[in-house]
Parts: structure tokens; sequence; C-alpha cells
């Protein structure tokens, strides 16, 4: 059971890279902020490269949040650890998403390794929707990488900020048989440079 103190919710952190942030972590945000009151924290490892920077990173999460009540997103300060943080900030639960045994394995040794660096951070663990325990920010870039759709693992603003910043963007044209779709897409071809994928054929 959480305990809920004078009817004020159990703080809590929900950390990661979120490069980009997809609808995994979104399942795991809205469930968390039902029982927390969650901040999220947008974290920075020097030594990794990322597809899209802090800022764009932090503002996209923002974006992607503002629908669910309560949840607050901010940056983790450079060379701080997220431990240390929930310590100085007076939060003791940290929230992990795991979707396999893999990922269990990991954040148990993190959450052994959080245990000896601070008494008294505790860490929950939120299993994945079945549905969404496919998806992970590594997926969401390769996929992108070949021309793949990422409209069903990612927020619309993340698909339209990974289009802009490559400059290539995936439009769909749909309507009825014989409404000129083909004609269409054509007659774009021809106005700038783009490749039509006909999905019948």
């Amino acid at each position: 059971m959480i305990p809920i103190i004078n009817n004020m919710k159990t703080k809590a952190i929900y950390a990661g890279s979120f490069d980009p942030i997809h609808l995994g972590h979104l399942d795991i945000i809205r469930r968390a902020a039902k029982i927390f009151d969650l901040t999220i924290l947008v974290s920075h490892n020097p030594f990794k490269k990322y597809f899209f920077d802090n800022i764009e990173r932090l503002n996209l999460v923002k974006e992607s949040v503002n629908s669910i009540d309560g949840v607050r997103v901010k940056l983790l300060p450079d060379k701080v650890m997220v431990v240390d943080y929930a310590y100085e900030n007076d939060i003791g639960i940290l929230i992990r998403g795991v979707r396999n045994f893999g990922d269990y394995d990991t954040e148990k040794m993190l959450r052994d390794v959080n245990v000896g660096i601070q008494n008294g951070i505790e860490t929950i663990f939120l299993s994945s929707d079945s549905k969404l325990a496919h998806i992970s920010s590594t997926a969401v870039k390769e996929l992108y990488k070949y021309s793949g759709f990422v409209h069903e693992y990612v927020p619309l603003c993340v698909k339209e900020k990974m289009e802009a910043n490559n400059n290539r963007f995936v439009i769909g044209v749909t309507g009825n048989i014989a409404s000129g779709k083909n004609w269409l897409c054509k007659n774009l071809c021809k106005q700038m440079w783009c490749e039509h994928i006909d999905l019948d054929e």
C-alpha cells in the first residue's frame, strides 16, 4: 500500500533520457501520476550521443505530458545523480518502467546501487503494458532511420520534430477509389523532391 499523508500523494521521480519519449513512457507516466506526486527528470549522459539535445528532449516531454494533471518536468542538473537529486529534494521514491526480464535485472542492479548511496530512497517497478512492451527509444530511432512509420510509437509532436530536424516528412494521402490520390502524389513529386510509395503495390 502506498502511503498518502494528509490527503497528499507521496512524491516520486520518473527519470530517463527520453530520446525520444514514446508511448511506453507515457503509459508509465499516466499510471504513476494516479498514485504519486510525480516529477519527471530528463537526464543527460555526456558520454552518450543523443538524437535530440537537452532542451529539445525537455520540451518534447513537456508537450507530451501537458494533458496529465499534476506532473512536473525538469532537467536533471549536470553531474548530479538521480538518487542524489531525490535525496536533496526530499523525494523518497524512484519509479522505473520494466518491459522484460532484461530490463528488470538492469533496473534491480541500479536500485541496489542507489540503496548503497542514499538510504531511504526506494525504487518501485511498473511493468509495461503488454501492447507497448516492444517500444523503446532505440527502436524508434532505428525505425525512423530506415524510413519506417513511427506514428504508432511516439506522440505526434515527437514525430513532427524528428522530421523537422532531418528535413524529411512523411505524408499519408487517403481517399476513396478514383479520388485522385495517385495524381496528387505524382504532381507533388514534380514540384518538390519526394518519393511516392504506393501502398497498394
